[in-house]
């Protein structure tokens, strides 16, 4: 009777793992067997992050890349953010963002979450920057993608980004947990990068950077990098989060020539 209840247990196990796996995804990571270069073997949803000819992130060079004419943003500070650590990155989102959005193409993209990965996916004449926030944007219709990237870097005289404190404070420190009813200046971030002109980014077509890897991204990342300190990113976020960027994926023929 004893082996029969733990092998029902076992079982029991198993199924809702299976399930899970099927509705989420295997699992996956930045490092050993579930990293990046495995990611397309771990399931067949993911297969797009290993044969994918539009794959993100990718190196920008500043001598050939051009920013372009760049979206129309409005984006809406709001009293109410969910902040969740899913285990691979803190995740900021918010019912009260349903207005927030950015417009190019005559299309309205809006805001879903914002996340965040160390060091900095996107690179710059083949250089990492310290931290990188992802802008998710979405048209409710089409379900494609648009992502607003913005680089950071830690500043020597420690200059603490407004953006970032209210998220190193209340960011919760263990995977599964989330924080409510939090204040984010999220517009603040926009208003700063927005500072390079009407030029503020480099535009080309790409992929989410984490599985399953779609090919249905417009990417956006800025060309003004942000400053943090590295009180708020080594002492804070990267605790929290750890190691999570993936590599840089091939060009495969894309240019970013600025229009």
């Amino acid at each position: 009777m004893k082996s029969f209840l733990i092998l029902t247990i076992v079982l029991s196990l198993i199924l809702v793992s299976s399930n899970f796996a099927a509705e989420h995804g295997a699992y996956f990571d930045y490092e050993g067997y579930t990293g990046p270069g495995y990611w397309s073997q771990l399931d067949v949803k993911y297969r797009m992050c290993g044969v994918g000819q539009k794959q993100s992130p990718i190196n920008f060079h500043t001598n050939i890349d051009y920013a372009s004419v760049s979206p129309y943003v409005y984006m809406q500070n709001v009293n109410y953010v969910r902040m969740e650590n899913n285990g691979h990155t803190i995740e900021l989102s918010s019912p009260q963002w349903q207005n927030s959005f950015i417009n190019f193409d005559s299309t309205n993209y809006y805001f879903k979450q914002v996340h965040f990965h160390t060091p900095s996916e996107h690179r710059i004449n083949g250089i990492h920057m310290d931290l990188e926030a992802h802008f998710v944007f979405e048209d409710p219709n089409t379900k494609r993608k648009a992502v607003v990237g913005v680089l950071y870097y830690i500043d020597p005289l420690g200059t603490n980004s407004n953006f970032i404190d209210p998220i190193i404070t209340w960011a919760p420190r263990t995977k599964g947990n989330a924080t409510y009813n939090v204040f984010v200046d999220i517009a603040s971030v926009f208003s700063l990068v927005r500072e390079a002109g009407p030029n503020w980014a480099y535009r080309y077509s790409g992929s989410l950077t984490t599985p399953p890897c779609h090919e249905s991204v417009t990417w956006w990342v800025a060309t003004k990098q942000l400053p943090i300190s590295a009180t708020q990113l080594v002492f804070n976020l990267r605790v929290y989060m750890g190691f999570n960027s993936r590599p840089t994926q091939s060009r495969n023929g894309r240019t970013v020539p600025g229009y």
